[in-house]
Formats: structure tokens, C-alpha cells, sequence
């Protein structure tokens, strides 16, 4: 009876946080909305005049939308256990210059909506381990990703270094890594790269990152994972090209 009923404690305990932690970042998403508003309204708006009408206007803080896509080629044990999964990522990513410079950089507020594939062994141990044999399956999954830094140096140039941080939830249709684990993760990206020019509306970016999720103890087993590997995308710029 004592077992049943610890059983129900950390079942209803991991629901409570299942139920906060996605309310604490979407408070903390709209928090950084109002922030970029206020950045844009008070220091990012510009005048810019027209060279063939003459017309004054007040510029807004450049904006990107990009296609990405991220694939595994390898694993590091850095915050998690498990190294016996792949990950293959790929979705949209969006981008606003909103909070000036700093350190010779250029900062941009990004986020990211990424469709999850996740290769993983069909049945594991409470810490991701499995037997010599076991199949491996896929299981999909969506990664919203809504709080998030780029700082992109040499930004009036056609060749641009940036690095990038986002943090967010990844949901699974089949609990993650281990088959005691969750099907709620939180993620954590944070990768370096460059973004180059193609057109006057339309850049490319390759990159490197790595790729952190776990479910923080909502449930006793946590292997989590910790994968690298290569980012490719196209981004499309949003308005006026008003570089720096």
C-alpha cells in the first residue's frame, strides 16, 4: 500500500510539473515579447529616407524567416547518459534584430518550431541501456523552442560567424531515450556557424551545434541525450536590408 501510494505521489507530482514548466516558459516568452517591443519602440527604430522619393520613414528592426534542419553524427556525455539514439531535426526558425550589440556582435531574439525524429532502442533499462539486439524504432515529436539569442558578428558582410542559444519543450509520441522516461522534455540547443549571401533577399547558413533534452527528474528516469551535429537552412529576409 505504501509502494501504491509513493506511486501516486510522483505520478501526480510529475503531471504538476508537466503543467508548470510549459506555463513558467510561455510567461517567459511573452515577457521577452514585450521586451523586443520596447527595445524596437525606444532604440532599434531608425530613419531611413528614400533615395528616389525623398520620403522619411521610420525603419523597423530587421526580421528573417528561416527553414533549418539539424542531423546527428555523434554524442557527448556533458548533462546527459544515453548515447544510443540519434536525433534528426527540421522546421522553422525566426529572427529579429532587437537588442542592439554587444561584444562587436549583433543581437537577435530567435526561435525556433522543429518537427523531431528520434532513433532510439525499443526497450531500454530505467537508465537507457539495452541488450545486444535490440531493435532500434522511430519516434516522432515536435521542439517549440521560444526563448533564444543569435549574435552574428561582420554583419554588413556576405560572410557572417554567429553563435545561437534556444531553449524550449520537446514533446515524443513514445517516451524519450528510455522506456521509463518521459514524453515531455525540456531542450536546449546551442550551436556556432556561418550565414552567407545568396540574393538580396535570400541567405544560406551551415553550422554546428549541439542538442541537449531531458525531462529533470519529472519522472525517475533521466538519461537524457546529448547530440551533435551539422545545421543547414535558408533564410529569407523580411523588409528593407537596413544593415548596420
Amino acid at each position: 500500500m505504501a509502494m501504491n501510494a509513493s506511486r501516486r505521489f510522483s505520478g501526480r507530482r510529475g503531471w504538476r510539473l508537466c503543467v508548470c514548466v510549459p506555463l513558467m516558459v510561455l510567461a517567459l516568452a511573452a515577457h521577452s515579447a514585450v521586451g523586443e517591443d520596447a527595445a524596437a519602440a525606444s532604440k532599434d527604430s531608425a530613419t531611413v529616407m528614400d533615395s528616389q522619393s525623398g520620403v522619411t520613414t521610420t525603419g523597423k528592426p530587421e526580421q528573417e524567416f528561416g527553414m533549418e534542419g539539424f542531423a546527428s553524427v555523434g554524442h557527448m556525455h556533458i548533462f546527459a547518459n544515453s548515447w544510443w539514439s540519434n536525433l534528426y531535426l527540421g522546421g522553422a526558425d525566426y529572427y529579429r534584430h532587437s537588442w542592439g550589440h554587444a561584444a562587436g556582435a549583433r543581437l537577435d531574439y530567435t526561435a525556433a518550431v522543429l518537427a523531431v525524429v528520434l532513433k532510439q532502442p525499443e526497450m531500454t533499462t530505467v537508465w537507457g541501456n539495452f541488450p545486444p539486439g535490440t531493435p532500434h524504432v522511430y519516434t516522432e515529436g515536435l521542439d517549440i523552442a521560444p526563448i533564444g539569442l543569435r549574435m552574428q558578428w561582420l554583419s554588413k558582410h556576405a560572410v557572417r560567424p554567429y553563435l545561437i542559444s534556444r531553449g524550449g519543450l520537446m514533446g515524443t509520441t513514445k517516451k524519450a531515450v528510455s522506456t521509463y522516461g518521459s514524453y515531455l522534455n525540456l531542450s536546449l540547443q546551442i550551436g556556432t556557424g556561418v550565414q552567407f549571401h545568396l540574393s538580396p533577399r535570400w541567405d544560406g547558413q551551415i553550422g554546428w551545434q549541439l542538442f541537449h533534452f531531458s525531462n529533470a527528474f519529472m519522472v525517475p528516469s533521466n538519461p537524457g541525450l546529448d547530440s551533435s551535429g551539422y545545421t543547414c537552412g535558408l533564410n529569407y529576409h523580411l523588409g528593407p536590408r537596413n544593415r548596420e
